[in-house]
């Protein structure tokens, strides 16, 4: 089984959103981070987050210690590259044809 891992970008001036374009996660995804050299303060490498339902768009997401749980804030952008793997199962929607 391959997994990708997805670039993102932390906005300081917001303190919880996280931008990775077209990013296609839903709340109560599951991720985890890595980075080249230092994540956002706040937070962890190799620790599993969820992702929240506050301020999620196509291009911005926010994540959570916990399932439903209150954002993260971070208070700078980390330096180095940073990625995060989807770690949940993928999300399934049945065809029309199968809902008879």
């Amino acid at each position: 089984m391959n997994f990708s891992k997805y670039n993102f970008l932390a906005f300081t001036a917001s303190g919880a959103n996280l931008t990775s374009t077209a990013h296609e996660l839903y709340t109560d995804d599951t991720v985890v981070l890595e980075t080249t050299g230092t994540l956002p303060a706040g937070l962890a490498v190799k620790t599993t987050y969820y992702v929240v339902y506050n301020g999620i768009t196509a291009d911005t997401f926010q994540i959570s210690a916990n399932r439903g749980g209150e954002p993260i804030t971070t208070t700078d952008g980390g330096t180095g590259d940073h990625t995060y793997l989807k770690t949940n199962r993928a999300r399934l929607t049945p065809f029309y044809e199968d809902n008879r």
